[in-house]
């Protein structure tokens, strides 16, 4: 076997090493890597009262949210009748730092590209031609982002029990529980945020 051979074996297990995550990590922080969180949502009702808080989940009348006080370390419980809501929204996280980065990253290369051809060149012509082509991939991958990026769930209008099942995925217990489960969910939460 080569030096060279054995140089590139040695430099891909290090790279590939690099990308190990070390059994320690993973006994010593005991931290719980998903959340059995509800999303954050944001109620709206007919009278234009607005409530934000952890969707916890909702029956037939009401819709349940968790409302975290800032100022105290304590939380409570709201329910909002259904029929008086106007709208809601789900708070999901959305990344939309990428707009930057692709400027950054692959139109202002291009734009530099362009204007150092022309300076180089003398042909403004020739540079703008240069910026405008080595851009597209640029403006592609603006036009992909922006277009896969997902919508934040919504209903707005007349609300009802059938059009919230849409939403149930995003509570803390997506089903429809019924009074004995309710009962329980509500005793441990107010338990819990005492």
């Amino acid at each position: 076997m080569s030096r060279i051979s054995v140089t590139l074996i040695l430099a891909f297990l290090l790279i590939f090493q690099s990308c190990l995550i070390p059994q320690k990590e993973f006994d010593s922080h005991y931290k719980v890597l998903l959340s059995p969180k509800g999303e954050k949502i944001k109620v709206t009702t007919e009278g234009q009262r607005k409530w934000e808080g952890e969707f916890i989940f909702h029956d037939e009348q009401y819709v349940y949210l968790l409302m975290e006080n800032k100022q105290e370390t304590h939380s409570e419980v709201m329910s909002i009748p259904i029929e008086t809501i106007a709208h809601i929204k789900v708070d999901l996280f959305v990344n939309r730092h990428w707009k930057g980065l692709v400027l950054g990253f692959q139109i202002f290369p291009a734009i530099v590209l362009g204007m150092t051809y022309a300076s180089y060149a003398g042909d403004m012509g020739g540079g703008l031609i240069m910026a405008g082509v080595s851009a597209i991939p640029g403006g592609l991958s603006y036009l992909l982002f922006s277009v896969s990026q997902p919508k934040q769930p919504e209903l707005k209008g007349k609300i009802d029990y059938e059009k919230l099942k849409g939403l149930q995925k995003y509570a803390r217990y997506p089903f429809t529980p019924n009074p004995e489960q309710k009962h329980k969910i509500l005793e441990n939460l107010v338990k819990n945020f005492r």
